[in-house]
């Protein structure tokens, strides 16, 4: 006899409980993880792309809010430093409403706002109250944590924005 088995299979995927994924980290890493925010801005500050870029793993990706994708530590350090020089001379960032959320044990969300002084990008565009978000895919390693997705977009100030 011949016939067709057919297996039909149900995933529910669900996010977890926000008292479950608050227990998945302990509050010091909570803390380290908070750390990286005034660590990153404190290397943009002092135009130090090697520090800025030691906060990646090595086959970390980072898109900018121009959209530039620098892939691995080495391109990001590059890339980085491209922009403090030319773009951001002298612009310190400053971070706020930094959240961090659970998604595993040693995968963590890294959320802030950020905001610039005025400026004028290489092309003249003025951007006169620049500000944006920050979503970072963070895993913990052996140095502590790192991040391995980065991802930066402009907010326009000018769209009111829903609360």
């Amino acid at each position: 006899m011949t016939g067709t088995l057919l297996i039909v299979a149900s995933v529910t995927t669900h996010a977890a409980p926000a008292q479950e994924m608050r227990t998945m980290l302990s509050s010091q890493d909570v803390a380290a993880i908070e750390a990286m925010v005034p660590a990153m801005a404190a290397a943009w500050r002092t135009h130090d792309a090697a520090a800025y870029a030691r906060q990646f793993v090595p086959d970390a990706e980072h898109i900018n809010a121009y959209g530039m994708w620098w892939r691995g530590r080495y391109e990001i350090e590059q890339g980085i430093a491209f922009a403090l020089t030319r773009i951001y001379a002298d612009n310190p960032i400053v971070a706020s409403d930094v959240t961090v959320s659970a998604v595993t044990p040693k995968v963590a969300i890294l959320q802030y706002r950020w905001r610039l002084k005025p400026y004028s990008d290489p092309d003249g565009t003025r951007y006169a109250d620049p500000q944006g978000r920050v979503t970072d895919v963070l895993v913990r390693t052996k140095e502590g944590w790192r991040i391995r997705n980065f991802q930066s977009t402009f907010i326009n100030p000018k769209v009111p924005q829903p609360r």
